[in-house]
């Protein structure tokens, strides 16, 4: 909570300074403001930040916890650096991205192209003397896009170059490959910043690679493998077969010592990958998010930087804010500074040169803000929480606006490696205006980079141990060593070797290390050195599970893919991230639920149930209902309720009713509790049983209760809501019960819920689902009170209307015929359906959803154009707006707040401006329409609807004043369809002085100068 506010507090101290130091405010101008100076040119606002020289830049920084910074290399030898790694013998690979931003070649958001053509590098860096600064530099390879990860593997590299995934080796010695192998094609390069990114090792021997956000399809030698999108995947560097795994969020992705893996978007910096891509790709997956933001402070957290707001960013981000289209962007976005907005590569540190403390910490980069944050790790049930190390100041910050910490590398002296593109701009060029760009240069500094250790207080730097020539019982004994880079590489080692035969008793060995890492270590070189497949010994697998420490017995249940019913005695377990592996893993070949397993089906956990309700252990629950092995109690109802939700669980119930009926009607009897699984269970059954019974005994009852639920003057909004959703499911009566329910009585949640149930009878052709028979008649009802309907009911009816094509198609007949008249459809669905992938839908959308003139009002605004030829003047604009408009606009501190703000529309052209004074029927938003209010004793209100409860709804009308009228009381509620603002200012206002109202609007949207 207290983080809560804090995040609060900061969002409204940015907003102020912001509003303050770049001219949001905005006031009324008063006259001859408009003769004073002129505001400042966009180069006069945005002056170019100069770079620091490598010499001068660890001056710039500000380190925590005695912490300091190193420098192991800079340009010229090394540039543009965006990610690493390290051989097995130390040197170290560096993906240089000289072609950012820019597409070589046209893209949707790069349609020019004309960026440099194959610029991008992979440098080899060696320390050769051994005093921590890198003093050999060699092109390893060349003529590469976009270079985004190197990955060592063989005595080579596997470089990630979209649109390719390359492995190159140098066989002469030279530092330079000579072998350079083609694995995989089709990584889109659509967006510079969502290209495929991070190649890491898995435990499982796959390489891990961040997907990004560009929809891609990978191809080999032209066959194609895997569809990306919302995705990560893995490879076999062996077989080169790929896997998709869960992910698509952007640049970077690190694994713990147990594998847990963490990921990183923009503004959301740290979430944990929690359930396996195996099972959000099933149909029957329902549960909670597969990734999860795991932030203490959200995840848009704020940061605190040391250097200044780019000014290009102060321009754009005033720009934002003072356009309507950006309305909907969250707090964080409406300032330059102060959130995370950039963070990369989240990665957690695993080396041993820092004190214990520190190993397992999350350190995330933020380019924009050039700082590094840190995180603490905690588990929380299957997953994690971080929370802030640092208060009130980040782990490391500079003053230098070039300094963008892009990446980090566990290196094998333990410490931590930061990799620094060092650009002057990081930035895609799509999201920057034109305007703006023309002041920039986005390829300055790609001729720049830096390299930085991360030293410890008092640390000292160890000597880099050469794993290359030790034998395997040498590199097994490495599979104990606290420093995540000797052990992985000397895992990595033994596995690409294949002698499995000479480490045995090396491998034995590792069941009495202290470190738990080992142990587990020891578990999958049993599982995978073979290079075959996961197999795992009884004996080991009997092992794992009664470790002491809870990460080796979770993945020894996930080694043991289900086999651990053959463990006789399993002991009993606790801990939730072991369970969710249990869950995920079960065994198979049973009648009924394992002993030992019930837990976890009526675990609290809500990840732990999810998949066991998506494995086989709730179909073995419900076969165990039905022969007698299990009895339905309050565990087993909670767990039907989960499984209920997934698709499978008609197959099951299907299957239990060819057995016997009986046992479907003796379920129902025992879950009255609960309508809505009752209902499930007996729309399944129906298919079955003959109509009289499918009629009465099953269903009736059910829905009967739920029409007594929605009647009742007791019942809360909530339950007549659920009441309605069983209602949906009901025949014809049911749904003339539903039509009943949309009146203005009702508040307007119970109306909306009830429009989706009528809807909802409304099927695509071929679905035969009990009685219902696809047509517009089911609409008849709700489209003739369409004037009687408040804008929230109107927005459900034509948002459900828009979920599939032959829906879509009754609706624009609807707007065709005027019963829907197109004004009521708001923006975000104008946009929908006119760029709908159905080329029919849109091309009639278009067609329909065009705003025209209305008859009368077309001579009026031709008459009154002309006069925009001339510039008004804003002080007499000024005085006309206040003695014509204020009456229902409010500007600054003056007029009224009963339509839309003024500030909302400055950006609009004086064109569009004149359209909205002169015919303001012909856009007029849905939720700023007049109504009309008949209370059952004859008063009448009118206004537009401001406010709508369950009770009540609330009409404002001119000059801010309002109406509240209980719902019980009205009688009536009719919309005029026409825009609270009225025609016929031109009976009013010449043609030069709605010219110089049109002026003071504009000069509102114009920074004044200081």
């Amino acid at each position: 909570m207290f983080a809560a506010r804090q995040a609060q507090r900061c969002v409204l101290v940015c907003v102020v300074v912001s509003l303050a130091t770049t001219g949001f405010a905005q006031e009324i101008a008063k006259p001859g403001d408009e003769e004073k100076a002129k505001p400042p040119s966009l180069a006069e606002e945005m002056p170019r930040i100069a770079a620091t020289e490598p010499q001068d830049a660890l001056k710039t920084f500000e380190v925590q916890q005695g912490f300091r910074l190193e420098l192991v290399a800079s340009e010229p030898m090394v540039s543009d650096p965006v990610d690493a790694c390290f051989d097995e013998n130390g040197r170290m690979f560096v993906a240089e991205m000289h072609g950012y931003p820019y597409s070589q070649e046209p893209t949707r958001l790069n349609p020019k192209g004309g960026g440099k053509p194959d610029a991008g590098i992979v440098r080899l860096l060696e320390d050769t003397d051994g005093d921590g600064r890198m003093d050999r530099s060699v092109v390893f390879a060349d003529k590469l896009r976009w270079p985004t990860s190197v990955c060592c593997y063989d005595g080579g590299v596997f470089v990630l170059a979209p649109p390719t995934l390359w492995w190159f080796k140098d066989t002469t010695g030279d530092g330079k490959a000579d072998i350079r192998h083609r694995v995989f094609d089709g990584f889109n390069r659509d967006n510079v910043q969502a290209v495929a990114n991070n190649m890491k090792w898995g435990l499982d021997h796959r390489i891990y690679v961040a997907g990004g956000r560009n929809p891609s399809v990978i191809t080999k030698d032209g066959k194609e493998l895997l569809k990306l999108g919302n995705i990560d995947f893995s490879f076999d560097p062996l077989t080169e077969t790929v896997r998709p795994e869960t992910g698509g969020v952007q640049f970077g992705h690190s694994f713990d010592d147990w594998g847990n893996r963490f990921v990183c978007s923009n503004s959301n910096h740290i979430q944990h990958v929690v359930v396996p891509y195996e099972y959000t790709s099933r149909e029957t997956w329902s549960g909670p998010p597969a990734i999860k933001s795991i932030a203490v402070e959200g995840a848009a957290a704020p940061v605190f930087r040391r250097s200044q707001a780019e000014p290009w960013r102060i321009v754009r981000t005033r720009r934002r804010v003072a356009d309507p289209k950006f309305a909907g962007l969250p707090p964080t976005e409406k300032v330059a500074i102060g959130f995370f907005t950039s963070a990369t590569s989240v990665t957690i540190y695993r080396g041993d040169a820092w004190p214990e403390e520190y190993r397992g910490q999350a350190f995330i980069g933020d380019v924009g803000g050039n700082l590094v944050h840190r995180k603490i790790l905690e588990p929380d049930g299957v997953s994690f929480k971080a929370r802030r190390a640092d208060q009130n100041h980040e782990f490391l910050a500079s003053t230098d606006n070039w300094f963008r910490p892009t990446n980090f590398v566990n290196a094998p002296d333990g410490t931590l490696y930061l990799l620094d593109m060092y650009r002057e701009t990081i930035e895609h060029p799509y999201s920057i205006p034109e305007d703006i760009k023309e002041h920039l240069d986005l390829e300055s500094g790609s001729d720049r980079g830096r390299i930085y250790r991360l030293v410890a207080k008092n640390g000292v730097r160890k000597p880099v141990e050469k794993l290359g020539g030790h034998s395997a019982k040498e590199l097994a004994k490495r599979l104990a060593s606290k420093n995540a880079w000797a052990r992985e590489t000397a895992y990595r080692l033994l596995w690409e070797r294949h002698d499995k035969d000479n480490v045995a008793e090396e491998i034995h060995a590792l069941w009495e290390s202290k470190q738990a890492v080992a142990r587990v270590l020891a578990l999958h070189c049993a599982a995978t050195l073979n290079r075959r497949g996961l197999v795992l010994h009884d004996y080991l697998l009997k092992a794992g599970i009664e470790d002491p420490h809870p990460e080796v017995r979770r993945i020894a249940y996930q080694l043991g893919q289900g086999r651990t019913n053959q463990i006789k005695d399993p002991p009993p377990e606790t801990n939730s991230r072991v369970l969710f592996a249990k869950a995920a893993y079960p065994p198979t070949g049973s009648s009924g639920v394992p002993l030992g397993f019930e837990q976890i089906l009526f675990h609290e956990d809500a990840y732990v149930s999810a998949v066991a309700a998506n494995s086989n252990l709730a179909f073995l629950l419900v076969r165990g209902l039905t022969n007698g092995r299990h009895r339905l109690n309050a565990d087993s109802h909670r767990v039907l309720l989960r499984a209920a939700k997934t698709p499978w669980f008609d197959s099951v119930i299907n299957e239990i009713c060819r057995r016997s009926v009986r046992d479907v009607q003796g379920a129902l009897d025992h879950l009255e509790l609960n309508n809505e699984l009752r209902l499930r269970i007996a729309r399944v059954a129906r298919q079955h049983v003959d109509a009289d019974y499918r009629g009465g005994l099953i269903v009736g009852p059910v829905l009967d209760k739920a029409i007594d639920t929605v009647k009742s003057a007791n019942s809360s909004e909530k339950e007549q809501i659920l009441a309605i959703g069983l209602l949906a499911h009901g025949g014809s009566e049911h749904r003339k019960f539903l039509q009943d329910l949309v009146e203005p009585g009702q508040s307007s949640a119970v109306q909306s819920e009830a429009v989706r149930g009528v809807i909802g009878f409304l099927v695509e052709e071929g679905d035969q689902s009990w009685d219902r028979k696809w047509n517009s008649l089911t609409l008849d009802p709700l489209l003739d009170k369409w004037s009687t309907i408040g804008p929230t009911v109107r927005k459900t009816i034509v948002e459900e209307l828009v979920r599939s094509i032959p829906r879509t198609k009754v609706l624009l007949k609807e707007i065709k015929s005027g019963r829907v008249p197109a004004r009521d459809i708001d923006p975000a669905t104008r946009k929908f359906l006119t760029g709908h992938a159905s080329s029919e839908i849109a091309s009639a959308a278009k067609e329909l959803l065009k705003p025209e003139p209305t008859a009368s009002r077309k001579e009026v605004l031709a008459k009154y154009q002309p006069a925009l030829d001339v510039a008004g003047e804003v002080a007499k604009g000024r005085e006309l707006f206040l003695k014509k408009c204020s009456i229902c606009h409010k500007v600054g501190d003056q007029g009224h707040l009963v339509a839309p703000e003024i500030v909302s529309v400055v950006n609009k052209s004086p064109n569009d401006l004149l359209i909205a004074i002169l015919d303001p029927n012909r856009e007029a938003q849905p939720n700023f329409t007049q109504y009309t209010v008949i209370t059952k004793a004859g008063k009448v209100f009118t206004g537009m609807i401001a406010e709508e409860t369950g009770a009540s709804l609330t009409l404002r009308r001119a000059e801010g004043k309002q109406d509240v009228i209980r719902r019980a009381d009205i009688a009536e509620l009719v919309s005029s369809g026409k825009s609270l603002m009225p025609e016929g200012f031109e009976k009013d206002l010449s043609p030069e002085q709605i010219r110089d109202i049109i002026a003071f609007v504009k000069s509102l949207g114009v920074k004044k100068p200081e």
